[in-house]
């Protein structure tokens, strides 16, 4: 098999802190900065490092960080970056509500509407359809939610998976989304091209909050 070009692929970042005793998620609710209700902790200075598989075939790894806090039309955002070997590939633009999880920016170009990546409260069986523009490229999502198990490379978890149906400009792409409460992101999936890329959690570092 030919190896993936890791530069090329636009990981879509969504982020991580480690809690391995999972409560009901009855509990869960209101998102916050890396505790127990939150699903996509962002504080400044988070870090998860991927191990990258096409197939069964490790084949690299890549990093999400959280780079910085920006506020870009009076809105208050985090800017997310993939980063291969220590070099920028891809960024987004974060913003973390009592409703969920958007992205407002992806490779600096403005997402209108912004796009809903997580909604809160975290439920099994929630589902929603979001549609946005960045430049010229158009998206449609169709979400659909459930609990789970998986493992990864740091460990076990019940984990909440948002299963995304996507056109991008007319074609078809699938992805979802492992997340655990105050670790976010454990496990991606995308299906590219008749390849399966595959993102699993090695390690984790969560950001220093602000008082």
């Amino acid at each position: 098999m030919s190896r993936f070009h890791l530069p090329s692929v636009r990981v879509s970042p969504l982020v991580l802190a480690l809690s391995l005793v999972l409560t009901s998620p009855g509990a869960w609710s209101q998102p916050g900065p890396g505790g127990k209700a939150d699903y996509y902790p962002l504080p400044v200075g988070s870090r998860w490092d991927f191990r990258v598989k096409v197939g069964d075939d490790v084949q690299g790894s890549i990093s999400e960080v959280v780079a910085a806090a920006e506020t870009i039309n009076d809105v208050p955002l985090v800017r997310l970056e993939a980063q291969v070997k220590g070099k920028v590939v891809a960024t987004e633009h974060l913003r973390a509500t009592p409703q969920g999880v958007y992205r407002y920016r992806a490779q600096g170009v403005e997402a209108k509407p912004p796009f809903l990546v997580l909604r809160y409260p975290v439920k099994p069986g929630d589902s929603w359809e979001a549609e946005t523009q960045v430049g010229k490229q158009k998206l449609k999502a169709k979400v659909k939610t459930r609990f789970e198990e998986v493992v990864v490379p740091v460990g076990k978890f019940k984990a909440f998976a948002t299963e995304i149906d996507m056109q991008i400009d007319g074609q078809p792409l699938k992805t979802t989304v492992w997340f655990v409460q105050g670790v976010g992101k454990v496990k991606q999936t995308l299906d590219i091209g008749g390849q399966q890329l595959v993102l699993e959690l090695e390690k984790f570092t969560l950001g220093k909050t602000q008082d």
